[in-house]
Order: C-alpha cells, then structure tokens, then sequence
C-alpha cells in the first residue's frame, strides 16, 4: 500500500514547514487560515496519495506456481500477465524505507528471452523493460523472490526445454 514515498515525504515536509513557520509566527503571519491552509494542502496530497496506492494495492494480484508466474490487473477488466519461470534468469526485490518498515516491497522477475511484457510498467508507472515483470505491493518479498528463483532452479534441473528447442 505504501507507494508513495515521495509524495508522503513532500507531504510531511510541507506540514512541518507550516507549522514551524506558524510558531516561529515569521513575518506576522499568526493567523489560523495559514495553519488551516497548509495541513489542508498537505491531507489532501497525502490522502490522494494514499488511496492511489490503496486502489493499486486492492486491484493487482499475483500467483506464482512451479511453472509459472501471473499477474492480475484490474477491478471490472482485468489484464492477466504471464511469465513462464523456465525462462526467468534472474529477480530482484526494490523496498523504500516505507516499504521495508511495513514489510512490503517489489519483486522484479528478469527473463530476456520472455518479449510478451514490453509494454508491462512498472509499481512507478514507467514502463519496464522488455523482459522484465514487476510485482508491486509484495509482502515479505524476498521471501517471494527466493521462492520464484528456487521454483526456476527446479525447472533447469529437470531439463525441460523451451519451445524453440523442440
């Protein structure tokens, strides 16, 4: 839920400039509107921020099998993204320090040889490489990461072939 590091930080910045600037009372400016004003302007950033992050949170889903990795997008139309794990070569796990206090984080599946995620984005809204599969919102997700990298470790073990090979 907790994606909007900078926002929130801007949000906190701004709250605590008002009320430094409100008790310091610099240039006369003892007034309730300007308090008013200014947590005002700082809730609604922070609450916009918040329910962005929340709507992302509640409308995208993953499930990871021992041959494959989905990617549920969407509330009424929904978008399933698939990445097959016998061509994942490597993932990576992204926390923000909000992220890391509340135990969530990104997990980043790499697969060059994969080209069905070029237009995928990422928890940011830019759009990811090709190859690449961001999983946003994780709980404990290097507990994930390492589940997808032993699950990928399995398949190559076993000798299962891509389909260009066959």
């Amino acid at each position: 839920i907790l994606e909007g590091g900078l926002t929130w930080i801007l949000c906190a910045m701004l709250m605590i400039a008002v009320v430094v600037v409100y008790l310091l009372n610099v240039g006369g400016l003892k007034q309730n509107w300007f308090l008013i004003t200014g947590v005002c302007v700082a809730a609604v950033l922070f609450l916009w921020s918040f329910f962005r992050s929340l709507w992302r949170h509640l409308t995208n889903k993953y499930k990871i099998t021992t041959q494959r990795v989905f990617y549920i997008q969407g509330f009424v139309s929904r978008t399933t993204d698939e990445l097959e794990i016998i061509r994942v070569d490597d993932v990576q796990y992204k926390q923000s320090l909000a992220e890391r206090v509340f135990g969530l984080g990104r997990v980043v599946v790499i697969a060059p040889t994969d080209r069905t995620h070029g237009d995928a984005r990422g928890a940011d809204g830019k759009p990811m490489p090709t190859g690449q599969l961001e999983l946003a919102g994780v709980s404990n997700p290097e507990e994930v990461k390492e589940l997808i990298r032993k699950y990928a470790r399995m398949r190559r073990e076993k000798g299962a072939l891509f389909v260009e090979q066959v």
